[in-house]
């Protein structure tokens, strides 16, 4: 009963569905016929070494992996950026931003 629930919990983990057998297997085990106490004895051990497989697993496969490196940029790089996108906007885009801009009266400002 343990050995399947944990690897339910391992095989869950790594996006392996093995429900259709392994619930099955279970039920016949028999939840039921057990004490809540027995019960949770056996939860705690399948969470134990569940989670030590799991731990194990994972740096094993982050071996195979490559890392994505994170390029951060630079205040500059962003500013540069922003600039080419707005360029290459449309110019009656940029004109009709422009022309609302431009009608709107800023508080407290004369009209000429």
């Amino acid at each position: 009963m343990e050995a399947e629930s944990t690897a339910f919990v391992v095989a869950n983990h790594l996006n392996i569905d093995t429900k259709d057998y392994s619930i099955g297997y279970l039920n016949s085990w028999g939840f039921d016929k057990i004490s809540d106490e027995q019960l949770e004895n056996v939860m705690k051990n399948v969470q134990a070494t569940a989670k030590e497989l799991i731990e194990k697993i994972d740096i094993e496969l982050e071996k195979y992996v490559a890392p994505v490196p994170k390029k951060s940029m630079t205040m500059k790089e962003r500013i540069d950026k922003a600039k080419t996108k707005l360029s290459e906007k449309k110019p009656q885009e940029t004109e009709l931003k422009n022309d609302k801009l431009s009608n709107h009266k800023i508080k407290g400002e004369k009209e000429l």
